[in-house]
């Protein structure tokens, strides 16, 4: 037989301007779900920022960084696991064509 999964997911971009060459990016999420029979549960919180810069009219860059926190659990099993990841980013880009071509 089958046994019931319950899944929630949540999450709520928010994007602005701060300055008219400034836009900021703001993803958090959150997922849960549950196999009630198997008692088995999971969880991932994230947290993304992303800012885009437009530095004239040849050069851009895009910066941020990303939080993830996971849970996995196995009642049954005796599982349970907690994981944490950091990451940052970090990209600039020259437009060639447009200036030289």
């Amino acid at each position: 037989s089958e046994s019931p999964i319950d899944t929630f997911t949540l999450s709520l971009p928010i994007s602005t301007h701060l300055t008219d060459w400034w836009k900021v990016k703001l993803l958090p999420s959150y997922f849960y779900d549950a196999d009630i029979n198997n008692q088995i549960y999971n969880r991932n919180t994230t947290l993304d920022i992303q800012n885009n810069l437009d530095l004239g009219e040849y050069y851009s860059v895009v910066f941020g960084a990303e939080y993830q926190k996971q849970n996995g659990k196995n009642v049954g099993q005796g599982f349970d696991k907690n994981t944490e990841t950091h990451a940052y980013f970090l990209q600039a880009q020259f437009d060639i064509k447009t200036k030289y071509f």
